[in-house]
């Protein structure tokens, strides 16, 4: 319905912000509307909001949050590289799953034009013992 009927939704663009309290389901829903209602006026709130998310201490939603970050990254051009390199900052996380799920968000990003990020791919290859 989000994607549908995307301007019934946007005023209340932070009514989906999601809180502590939220069961991990109600998170991953919030966070699906949030993607679907991602545009060039709000991303850059959106993405901030994102940033929050990923220190949260439960996993799967933080796996989620970064999967989110690379939906949005693909569906809007002009904050692929903001986001590509946000992403690249996750890979020195502490946490492996927050460093799996952004190598594997990374790869999909960079298949879409490999050319344009050399920079990446070679930092990514330094990493790669590291990396587990």
């Amino acid at each position: 319905m989000s994607i549908k009927r995307r301007g019934m939704f946007e005023p209340y663009l932070k009514s989906f912000y999601i809180r502590s309290t939220d069961p991990t389901q109600i998170k991953i829903l919030k966070l699906e509307v949030l993607t679907n209602l991602a545009n060039e006026t709000n991303i850059s709130t959106i993405l901030r909001e994102f940033q929050t998310y990923i220190r949260s201490m439960d996993k799967d939603f933080v796996a989620a949050t970064i999967q989110a970050i690379g939906r949005c990254a693909t569906n809007i051009g002009k904050v692929r590289d903001t986001c590509l390199n946000g992403l690249v900052q996750l890979l020195s996380n502490r946490d492996e799953l927050v460093v799996a799920e952004s190598v594997v968000v990374i790869k999909k990003l960079l298949q879409m034009q490999p050319s344009q990020h050399s920079e990446i791919i070679k930092h990514m290859a330094k990493l790669t013992d590291n990396i587990q």
